[in-house]
């Protein structure tokens, strides 16, 4: 049987321009939760984030109900 364990990570980054490293999918407009679907290697998220992972806040904002575009804004303005 397979646990859960909610952990805060926190990712770091040189510039705005610089990518996070990550897909995500879900959104409450595609009624899933936010999930890590892809990692880059050598990214910030590498090390940090693994595919499957569940995101539920971002920059210190719940995004449970969020759509999926808001949350990439989100992510985009974020650190730097």
């Amino acid at each position: 049987m397979a646990t859960t364990q909610s952990i805060k990570v926190t990712l770091q980054r040189d510039s705005l321009q610089t990518s996070w490293g990550f897909r995500l999918q879900g959104g409450t407009d595609f009624r899933t939760p936010f999930v890590v679907n892809k990692i880059n290697p050598g990214s910030p998220a590498d090390g940090n984030l693994q595919r499957g992972d569940v995101i539920l806040i971002i920059d210190q904002i719940p995004v449970s109900s969020m759509l999926h575009n808001e949350a990439l804004e989100l992510i985009q303005r974020a650190g730097g």
